[in-house]
């Protein structure tokens, strides 16, 4: 449609309008304010012809649109943790930092705190210094576990937080760190390190043993702590002397010491790990990373191990069984929202009873269940796993609540958590 086609057509439409008016003025209230809208300059016949240019006109390339609008948006979340990580520092006057990873030629420092992704990011260090020994790698990403934690490093920079590292660090270094909601996390070390039997030997028969009246099982094995049970060992404890699963991160890595310029979060790791890399030139990483990978080796590494106890170590034969391991391994595995929740742990143990439960074939069983799972069951898988943390935290006592809160509430206040539980939380 030509411009001089539509300014003849919007003018015969004030023109009828201008009639209504001085007929029913009172009445057409609604034309009277568009009326006055148009003697103001509002005119419809310059908006007609501003659409028909813009048509016209060359987009910019969606890509950029998006980028340039993502960028910003992101840069800012960033900008606004630091800012409040940096006021709640004025307020602070205990912590510490235990080590440091560093990487001098790509100008970053990483401080790793247990139970927060550190195995990420402890393998893309030891990946980036090659400093793999006699294994022959493509990506950080098929590094065995234990080599990144108990590997001997020749390369890799690691260090304390001392004068020497603070000059270097602080000057143009990207200085990173990762936090996670303290309720999370303590779920997530009491299911790897309590319903899993692989701190029955230490802390779990310290708990144990401080019953009342504790059983024969209880005072042999350790292998039925409660969650509450668990809570109130962590309170009990001073924050300094705790294991570093669960000690607050203040005394791991104190970000007022560490001074990061960057705060990525467990709820938003994926994101935060591939911005930390975009900004080193290294995102190629995270185009390698494969979720579903990640996954099976998550799965696959919990077998291992927790089988291997059995193996390895008298205790555990004695106080476990392959079928009570497949049992726990089976609902750690629905409470973290891996597996769905119809086929009951008691039920493999009956299905698989015949191959002895041998480790190899229970585990191609759990990657078997894993893959077939479709994109809808993955989605309620994710809501499986809230309900299991909500359901934990229904069963602690407010006073056991309390007491957490204070204990970690440097971590609520510094990083922004909700001090209310997970059952206590708008959905």
């Amino acid at each position: 449609m030509e411009y001089s086609s539509l300014k003849h057509v919007s003018m015969r439409i004030v023109s009828l309008v201008f009639g209504l008016w001085r007929r029913e003025t009172r009445k057409y209230y609604a034309v009277t304010v568009l009326l006055i809208f148009m003697v103001a300059g509002f005119n419809v016949t310059s908006i007609f012809h501003q659409v028909h240019q813009t048509r016209q006109e060359p987009a910019l390339p969606k890509d950029f649109q998006e980028s340039r609008v993502v960028k910003m948006s992101v840069d800012q979340i960033y900008k606004e943790r630091l800012q409040y990580v940096k006021s709640e520092c004025r307020h602070s006057n205990k912590g510490s930092v235990s080590k440091i990873f560093r990487h001098d030629k790509l100008h970053i420092a990483y401080c790793p705190v247990a139970k927060i992704g550190s195995t990420f990011w402890k393998r893309v260090f030891v990946f980036l210094h090659n400093d793999t020994g006699t294994f022959s790698v493509k990506t950080p990403f098929e590094i065995p576990r234990a080599v990144v934690h108990y590997g001997k490093k020749n390369k890799t920079q690691i260090s304390p937080l001392d004068e020497y590292t603070k000059r270097t660090i602080y000057g143009n270094y990207t200085r990173f760190m990762f936090a996670r909601d303290p309720y999370s996390r303590l779920w997530s070390a009491y299911l790897d390190k309590f319903f899993l039997p692989d701190f029955w030997r230490s802390f779990a028969l310290h708990i144990t043993r401080q019953r009342y009246d504790p059983t024969f099982e209880a005072r042999k094995c350790g292998s039925d702590v409660s969650f509450s049970e668990f809570l109130e060992y962590v309170v009990s404890l001073l924050p300094e002397n705790m294991n570093e699963h669960w000690q607050p991160i203040q005394y791991k890595c104190d970000p007022c010491q560490f001074k990061p310029n960057i705060i990525g979060k467990q709820e938003t790791f994926g994101d935060d790990s591939r911005y930390i890399l975009q900004g080193i030139g290294q995102e190629w990483i995270m185009n390698a990373f494969d979720h579903d990978a990640h996954v099976e080796e998550e799965l696959s590494m919990l077998i291992d191990y927790n089988f291997a106890l059995i193996t390895k170590s008298r205790f555990y034969r004695n106080c476990t069984s392959r079928a009570d391991i497949v049992r726990r391994l089976w609902q750690v595995f629905q409470l973290n929202g891996y597996l769905p929740i119809e086929e009951t742990a008691e039920s493999v143990v009956k299905k698989l009873s015949n191959t002895f439960l041998d480790r190899d074939i229970f585990k191609r069983y759990v990657l078997e269940v894993y893959r077939r799972t479709t994109v809808e069951e993955r989605r309620a898988l994710k809501h499986q796993r809230k309900e299991a943390i909500v359901g934990a935290y229904k069963t602690v006592p407010l006073t056991l609540i309390k007491k957490i809160t204070e204990i970690f509430l440097n971590d609520f206040e510094t990083f922004g958590y909700d001090t209310a539980p997970p059952n206590k939380r708008d959905t």
